[in-house]
């Protein structure tokens, strides 16, 4: 069955012709997850930049990669801008990425929301602009949402960052939801909490979620089904549980065993922290 994501033969090319992605495909319907997993320079962020028609300068895309039946290979600035915030949105691994330094959160947060507004046939004066930006911000539980909406990027925590940055990429309610390595600059604490809130909004809202880490732990909390990524290719894919009690290649075993011998590290750093107490 079709997806409302479908990658077919993706493949991406450095100016000298050097493949970065070669020949990924895979599906995603809307309400499902899955999840690219992989080491650094595996592939899987320049995945998800493809899939968005975000690709940096000097690389290029081929095959095909389809949101909600449009082509975005190859498809000119016209249609990607119909396409991203309505159909599909991402949320990056630094927030600042995605916002303007010189901008306050509330009026960067209250264009795309006047922006799905407008395709709804409605102009928000003001005061309900004002009033629809707090409500964004309270939907992933920003504390003080008055005091952030006044804020620029810089005069907040990065977990608030990455809060404004999520309910920027949920206003024009999208079908699709990328989040890029979306809690690795945040601390353990902050981690937890974004999380926490991708998985209840994708739920509640019934969305499609493409999630990118290179944590094994992380992905088998975020998504049933992973696909694995070295040097651009696919190495296997399937359930996440099946991929860390059964996985069939070498490189999806060594990422298991680094896990576990994380896992066991930070379980005796504990052990010893409690025991000095």
């Amino acid at each position: 069955m079709s997806g409302y994501l479908e990658v077919h033969g993706l493949t991406v090319r450095a100016s000298d012709g050097l493949p970065l992605v070669d020949d990924v495909s895979f599906e995603l319907g809307v309400g499902e997850r899955l999840a690219l997993i992989g080491e650094s320079g595996s592939g899987k962020s320049l995945t998800s930049l493809a899939v968005m028609g975000l690709l940096p300068e000097g690389l290029t895309a081929s095959g095909s990669v389809r949101i909600g039946g449009t082509e975005v290979v190859g498809a000119r600035e016209r249609v990607m801008n119909g396409i991203r915030g309505r159909r599909a949105a991402i949320v990056f691994q630094e927030p600042m990425t995605a916002l303007d330094p010189l901008t306050t959160l509330g009026k960067q947060l209250a264009e795309p929301i006047r922006r799905a507004a407008r395709r709804g046939g409605v102009r928000l004066d003001r005061g309900a602009a004002r009033d629809a930006v707090r409500r964004a911000l309270d939907e992933v539980s920003v504390r003080e949402p008055d005091r952030v909406a006044k804020a620029y990027p810089h005069e907040v925590s990065g977990g608030q960052r990455q809060r404004v940055a999520i309910a920027m990429a949920l206003a024009a309610r999208p079908e699709l939801l990328i989040a890029d390595e979306p809690t690795t600059a945040l601390d353990v604490t902050v981690q937890a909490q974004v999380l926490d809130l991708i998985e209840g909004v994708v739920a509640e809202r019934g969305m499609g979620l493409l999630f990118v880490s290179h944590d094994l732990a992380v992905v088998s909390r975020m998504s049933p089904r992973a696909i694995v990524l070295s040097h651009g290719r696919e190495v296997e894919a399937g359930r996440v549980d099946e991929l860390i009690s059964r996985p069939r290649e070498e490189y999806t075993r060594q990422l298991v065993g680094a896990a576990l011998e994380l896992d066991r590290a930070l379980d005796a750093a504990r052990g010893a922290e409690e025991g000095g107490r």
